[in-house]
């Protein structure tokens, strides 16, 4: 019998977040990924499902209008406000429910104006 190469077994969202395989798809190292971040004020949703991924020495801007969520979504992003659901991976560990100053160990932090 052929050997067989298994990067990874287990549900397709356990495959699909891991960072082996995305450096193998798309040979790149995914550094941030956000996925289908919500957060509120009250009963007001002010992030709606934010996904998106950036690579070792990537850049993202983050641009709105006043009141549109970029200081929510910064504070949340950086332990600042706990998540009220989805899931956030830096350098390829989930640190969603990691507090502010273990993130800032591991290199993430927001350094306001």
């Amino acid at each position: 019998a052929a050997a067989k190469n298994v990067l990874i077994e287990g549900s397709m969202e356990k495959v699909k977040s891991d960072p082996q395989v995305r450096d193998v798809i798309w040979g790149v190292n995914m550094k941030l990924v956000v996925d289908s971040l919500n957060q509120h004020y009250g009963s007001s949703h002010i992030l709606r499902d934010l996904t998106f991924e950036i690579p070792d020495r990537g850049c993202l801007a983050v641009l709105g209008r006043n009141g549109a969520g970029k200081t929510t979504f910064l504070r949340t992003l950086s332990g600042l406000m706990e998540a009220r659901q989805g899931s956030i991976q830096f350098d390829g560990n989930t640190i969603t429910d990691t507090p502010s100053d273990k993130r800032v160990e591991v290199g993430l932090s927001m350094v306001p104006e």
